[in-house]
């Protein structure tokens, strides 16, 4: 007797639901099938959790950006193919100046909607050469494969300075206010590997804080 074994996915249902097919064949010393037994399984509940887990390990659950392990391993990459393409890198590190007074000021869950906000606004410089990722509390990363023209640090930098001309409306029509630090490094020039590469990025954003802050 031959067996012969299927197996296969499908979804239904705009996504929403998913079912394993499984497909079980017996056929004589001729080939003539015997028997067939097709078995269907509801599987929606571990595609919903395998999913979420996929989520996790790449984006921040507060902001959706990228998350640092996430951003660090694509900016290796970025490194590697930058280094072959003989082109530059630039990562920006953004830091919110004095988050903390927001905190003590108007608490915890209204600073977690400014965390958020800021971070949809810098979501929108994304792109298929620029990344942007929350690294923690009020901190960012930006990476800028090739800056130029509208990817350039500068336009970056004078972009978001326009915006924050003009206050976040939150939650309870509270308005806020922020300005915020930037320090830039750029492969090759300041590093040759990501992490000194983002090291480098921040040391130079506490001089721009060292300086008075709302300054990159």
């Amino acid at each position: 007797v031959k067996n012969q074994y299927l197996r296969c996915e499908c979804k239904i249902r705009d996504k929403k639901q998913w079912f394993e097919c499984e497909v079980n064949m017996a056929e004589d010393e001729d080939g003539t099938m015997t028997d067939k037994v097709v078995k269907f399984r509801d599987i929606t509940r571990f595609k919903i959790q395998n999913d979420e887990l996929s989520y996790l390990a790449y984006y921040d659950t507060l902001t959706g950006l990228y998350n640092r392990n996430c951003f660090v391993g694509k900016l290796v990459e970025w490194l590697l193919k930058a280094g072959r393409e003989n082109c530059t890198v630039s990562v920006m590190f953004v830091d919110i100046d004095d988050f903390r007074k927001v905190n003590d000021g108007v608490g915890l869950i209204v600073g977690d909607e400014l965390i958020q906000v800021f971070g949809q606004f810098l979501s929108d410089f994304r792109s298929d050469n620029v990344m942007v990722s929350h690294f923690n509390s009020d901190l960012y990363w930006m990476a800028i494969y090739d800056p130029c023209g509208n990817r350039s640090v500068e336009r970056i930098y004078q972009s978001i300075r326009e915006r924050l001309r003009k206050p976040f409306l939150l939650t309870g029509k509270k308005e806020l206010e922020i300005s915020v630090s930037v320090g830039v490094a750029e492969y090759p020039e300041s590093a040759q590997n990501a992490l000194d590469l983002i090291n480098n990025a921040e040391i130079v954003m506490f001089k721009a804080k060292a300086a008075g802050k709302n300054a990159i």
